[in-house]
């Protein structure tokens, strides 16, 4: 179930026991940091026993998964049954629309809940995650003299599923660009990248490196954690228990690739980043250089990574 070769790139988990608390011992708590531990992120529903405290399911109280709480379809409002965390020691790691859009075996009367808002946000976990690979592919490319017209090649997502009821006749159809690829038997993308964003990376790692921070070479799932609760839309009506970073939507994830800034690149890239520095590279490059990326590339990665996944579902008996 690695990472490339055909494994997979996020796992979703959208059920789990209703009750117990978190026992790392337990066989479904290993498996999960199994996958964890092979950099694969793993998203979880918090689970639907809210409104009180305390409520969340073991997989979500995990710290090395993704757990996700459930609103409304506009984000304004945390659903009665989102399972809710403890003030100060656990709590969701977001929150998304707990309503579904696909066709649902059982009926309408199925949800809403926070299984739906874990596909949901394990959807946008493949979009960043892919994007953050893009990343740092370049910078590798860049550090080795091997930056080229066009990108590594990015395999397109795979989305590892358990088999919860979802009627996977009803996912959306590929877009055009990805259904060619899929029809010529690849499976790769290439993007292009010019002498502007060549310019700009070139001079963010030089101002890094002028600070003695690493860039990390790998997009790992904490990376990925880190990204979605920095993109996350605040609900400042509650409190972090019950909604952790806020509400995520792709709108989030789109805002947040098309306005990368060199500060937000050193807070995702580079672990333990001082304040100090975090300042001072705010200061002198946010303003000079601007975001990495334009509204079309950001636009580019959402058609490839966001809407061209491909499904692997696993059977749950």
């Amino acid at each position: 179930m690695s990472q490339g070769g055909g494994g997979i790139d996020v796992l979703n988990l959208s059920f789990g026991p209703a009750e117990g608390g978190f026992d790392p011992d337990d066989p479904m708590q290993i498996a999960t940091r199994s996958v964890y531990e092979r950099g694969i992120p793993v998203v979880v529903a918090a689970g639907n026993s809210g409104p009180k405290e305390g409520t969340m399911q073991p997989l979500a109280l995990a710290p090395w998964t993704i757990s996700v709480g459930a609103t409304d379809f506009f984000g304004e409002k945390l659903l009665d049954s989102s399972s809710r965390g403890i003030p100060d020691q656990v709590s969701p790691t977001v929150v998304s629309d707990g309503y579904s859009h696909l066709v649902i075996v059982g009926g309408p009367d199925f949800g809403p809940g926070t299984s739906f808002a874990c596909g949901k946000v394990s959807q946008l976990a493949h979009w960043v995650i892919k994007c953050l690979e893009l990343i740092a592919g370049n910078v590798s490319d860049l550090r080795q003299g091997a930056w080229s017209a066009q990108s590594r090649p990015i395999r397109l997502p795979v989305w590892g599923l358990a088999d919860t009821g979802f009627d996977l006749r009803a996912t959306d159809p590929w877009p055009t660009e990805v259904q060619s690829i899929l029809d010529r038997g690849g499976d790769t993308v290439q993007l292009e990248r010019g002498q502007s964003e060549l310019d700009w990376y070139e001079c963010v790692l030089s101002e890094l490196d002028h600070y003695g921070l690493k860039v990390k070479p790998v997009a790992d799932p904490d990376m990925v954690k880190h990204a979605l609760q920095m993109m996350a839309k605040p609900m400042p009506q509650y409190k972090p228990h019950e909604v952790g970073a806020g509400f995520l939507l792709d709108i989030e994830v789109f805002k947040m690739f098309s306005s990368l800034t060199p500060s937000k690149f050193a807070v995702l890239f580079c672990g333990g980043i001082s304040y100090a520095a975090f300042l001072t590279i705010s200061e002198k490059l946010d303003s000079e250089l601007g975001p990495l990326w334009d509204q079309q590339m950001v636009e580019t990665t959402r058609t490839y990574f966001y809407y061209g996944y491909r499904v692997r579902v696993a059977k749950v008996i």
